[in-house]
C-alpha cells in the first residue's frame, strides 16, 4: 500500500507543479509528466523483473540424507526458464552501470534539458522533469521487484503442482485402462471359456477384480448378470460359469456396499446342476441385510422368495419320505419369507413353485395363503 500511495502523490505532484501554467501549457505539462512517469516506472519495472525473477534449485540433501529443510519437491529461490537471460542480463547491467557511472550525471542532465520545454521551459523544468524520471524508475523497480519477489514463486509453484496433477492423473488413467481390458479379458475368459484354454484361477479372479475400479466393476457384474439371467432356466452349466465372477466381485466390496453380489450369487448357487441350497440361503440373508427392509427397494423381495425355497429344501421334515410337517421354528422361518415375498408382484410369481404348494398343504397350510396358485410360472431374477 505503502509504493502505491507514494506514486498517487508523485503524479499529485505533477498535477501541481502543471498548475502553475496557462491552459495551454498545463495540458502540455500534465501529459509529458505522465508520459514520462510511465515510461520511467516501465523501464525500471523491467530492471526490477529482472533482478527479481526467480530462480529453481532442486532439494538439496542435508546431512544424514534428509532434504534440505524437511522440503520435498522444486524450492524457489529465484528462476525457471528466463534464469539464464536474468543472470545474463542483470551481470550486463551492472557491469555497464558501473563502467559508465562516471558519465551518468552528464547523460542525466542532458535527458533533463532536454525534456525542459515538455514541462514549461522554465529554469525549475529540467529538474522537475530529472525528479519525475528517478522517481518512477526507483518505483517501478520496486514494485515490479518485489512482485516478482513475491508472487512469482509462488505462481510457478502452482503452476508445477497443477503439471504434477494432470501428470499424476493421466497416468493413473492410463493404468486403469490397462486393467480394465486386463480385468475384462479375464473375465471373459471364465463366462466364455474357449476349447482347450484354461479357466482363470478364484484367486486370479479376485486379484484382478480388485485392482480395478468401480465402474468396471459395474461392467463386471453387468456381464456376469446378464449371462446368469439368460442361461438359469435351460442352460445351467453357462449359468455356473458366473460363480466364480460374484464371488470375486463379493471379494473385492470389502465395505459390503452392493446387496446385488450377493443376491446374484445365491440365486447361480441355488439354480446350478447340483444346487447349494445351504450357500444360497447364506448370500441370499446377506444380501437381504445390507439390501435393508424390502419396502426400501420395490422388487428386492425376490431375495425373500429364493430363500424361502432354499429353506424348503433344506427342510429335514420336507426331504423325508414320507415327507414331514416341518419343526416350528422352521415353518415360522419359511411362513416370515413367504409372507414378505407374497406383498410383492415380482416375487410372488416364484412362489407358484409345486414345491412351494407342496410344503404349503404339508403344514396345513391354504395354497392361496398369499401365494400366487395355479400353474408353475418360474420367474426371471
Amino acid at each position: 500500500m505503502i509504493l502505491p500511495a507514494l506514486a498517487a502523490g508523485a503524479l499529485a505532484g505533477i498535477l501541481i507543479y502543471a498548475a502553475q501554467f496557462s491552459s495551454g501549457k498545463f495540458a502540455l505539462v500534465v501529459g509529458t509528466g505522465l508520459l514520462v512517469a510511465g515510461a520511467s516506472a516501465l523501464a525500471g519495472g523491467v530492471i526490477g523483473f529482472l533482478f527479481g525473477i526467480p530462480r529453481t534449485v532442486q532439494n538439496v540433501p542435508a546431512q544424514g540424507g534428509a532434504a534440505a529443510q524437511g522440503a520435498s519437491g522444486p524450492q524457489y529461490q529465484g528462476n525457471t526458464n528466463l534464469e539464464q537471460i536474468s543472470d545474463w542480463l542483470t551481470k550486463i547491467l551492472v557491469g555497464i552501470g558501473l563502467v559508465q557511472i562516471a558519465r551518468a550525471p552528464g547523460a542525466l542532465g542532458r535527458l533533463a534539458s532536454q525534456l525542459k520545454s515538455g514541462f514549461g521551459g522554465t529554469a525549475s523544468s529540467a529538474a522537475f522533469a530529472l525528479a519525475v524520471m528517478v522517481f518512477f524508475v526507483v518505483m517501478g523497480f520496486l514494485y515490479s521487484y518485489l512482485w516478482t519477489r513475491i508472487y512469482m514463486p509462488k505462481a510457478l509453484h502452482e503452476g508445477d503442482l497443477i503439471e504434477q496433477v494432470t501428470t499424476k492423473v493421466q497416468a493413473q488413467l492410463n493404468e486403469e485402462g490397462t486393467l480394465q481390458v486386463e480385468a475384462l479379458t479375464i473375465v471373459d475368459r471364465q463366462l466364455k471359456p474357449e476349447t482347450g484354454a484354461p479357466s482363470p484361477s478364484q484367486n486370479e479372479l479376485n486379484a484382478v477384480v480388485a485392482n480395478t475400479s468401480d465402474v468396471t466393476r459395474v461392467q463386471i457384474f453387468q456381464k456376469a448378470e446378464t449371462q446368469r439371467r439368460l442361461s438359469w432356466q435351460f442352460h445351467q452349466r453357462l449359468m455356473a460359469l458366473t460363480i466364480p465372477v460374484f464371488q470375486a466381485l463379493i471379494a473385492a466390496d470389502t465395505a459390503n456396499r452392493f446387496h446385488r453380489n450377493h443376491g446374484e450369487l445365491g440365486f447361480a448357487l441355488k439354480d446350478q446342476d447340483h444346487p447349494d441350497f445351504a450357500g444360497a440361503e447364506r448370500e441370499l440373508t446377506t444380501a437381504i441385510a445390507i439390501r435393508g427392509i424390502p419396502a426400501s427397494e420395490k422388487g428386492w423381495a425376490a431375495y425373500e422368495a429364493n430363500r424361502a425355497v432354499c429353506k424348503i429344501r433344506q427342510d429335514p421334515g420336507y426331504l423325508a419320505d414320507p415327507h414331514q410337517p416341518a419343526t416350528d421354528d422352521v415353518r415360522a422361518s419359511i411362513e416370515a419369507d413367504l409372507k414378505v415375498a407374497a406383498g410383492d408382484s415380482f416375487a410372488r410369481t416364484l412362489l407358484g413353485r409345486s414345491d412351494v404348494r407342496d410344503w404349503l398343504a404339508l403344514n396345513g397350510l391354504p395354497p392361496d395363503a398369499g401365494v400366487a396358485g395355479g400353474a408353475i410360472a418360474p420367474i426371471d431374477v
